[in-house]
């Protein structure tokens, strides 16, 4: 290109050249023709950020939505036992909203419906607990990200599927970007209210479903639509031994639309320990910046 312009100005220089020496011989100079300097170059806009958001740590992950968010979507389950137990399956619908900018963000995970059927039980179906949170991340920087928030569950559920309790979730969450990929870490400490007694006058203990709250993920956008993600979740109840471990692979597959973006959410849960041994699960999410 340089090359080619260069090579521009000179061949007009010779032709105004020739054309003062020829207007020389009958009369005045003709003035060489100006040329016009090249238009600046528009400056291409900087891509907007590719916003990656954890599956089931959604809540406590160290991103935020810009404007408004809604998920909707659905997760199936299974574990295995022996006879005198019996083999378990589970669905749940979910919804989420939330809303948020860069270091703030609140949200309302709507009460689930769930229905789960036992071999040796039977089935058992209704509404779950309702959760509100608020985050707050004071730190952000290219490489590192850092807060805090709260989740509050409300004892909306019914029919056994629910706490019946109402629970509060302090929790820290941090982010370091590697490269292209994003590593995320939470730990929070799950505090339920003090539980009824169980029928027949047993004895409910206080902390029976208080809980460690674990989460460590890595996501990575591999095309312009397309982020892969892995976590690894974990809780240690406080009134007995489970520890349940669970990882969930998947990919966030994003569509715009207009200015907003529709998300597909596929997802797979493997459980390593006392969780169930496998889910399925896929999220639709509308994000829309501009509201």
């Amino acid at each position: 290109m340089k090359k080619e312009l260069f090579s521009f100005v000179l061949a007009s220089t010779v032709l105004g050249a020739s054309s003062i020496a020829f207007a020389g011989a009958y009369g005045e100079a003709q003035q060489p023709e100006e040329i016009p300097a090249p238009a600046p170059a528009v400056a291409e806009p900087e891509p907007a950020p590719v916003v990656m958001r954890k599956y089931s740590g959604f809540l406590t992950d160290a991103e935020t939505t810009r404007g408004l968010r809604v998920e909707i979507g659905g997760a199936y389950a299974a574990e295995y036992h022996p006879s005198n137990v019996g083999d378990t399956e589970a669905a749940q619908a979910y919804g989420i909203l939330s809303y948020g900018r860069e270091e703030w963000e609140v949200g309302v995970m709507l009460p689930s419906y769930l229905y789960a059927h036992q071999d040796t039980v039977g089935d058992t179906k209704g509404f779950g607990d309702m959760r509100v949170w608020g985050k707050y991340l004071p730190v952000r920087t290219e490489k590192f990200t850092f807060g805090g928030g709260l989740i509050i569950t409300a004892p909306t559920g019914a029919g056994g599927m629910g706490t019946a309790l109402w629970g509060f979730e302090p929790f820290l969450t941090s982010a370091c970007q590697v490269g292209i990929a994003s590593i995320r870490t939470s730990i929070g400490y799950n505090v339920f209210t003090k539980h009824d007694d169980f029928a027949g006058g047993i004895d409910a203990p206080n902390d029976m479903y208080d809980n460690l709250d674990n989460n460590l993920a890595v996501l990575a956008p591999v095309a312009e639509n397309l982020v892969v993600r892995a976590e690894l979740t974990h809780n240690h109840f406080a009134n007995n031994d489970n520890d349940p471990v669970s990882i969930f692979p998947g990919v966030d597959y994003s569509i715009p639309v207009g200015g907003n973006e529709v998300v597909l959410r596929p997802t797979l849960g493997i459980g390593i320990t006392e969780a169930p041994d496998w889910q399925v699960g896929l999220g639709i999410a509308l994000n829309a910046p501009g509201i």
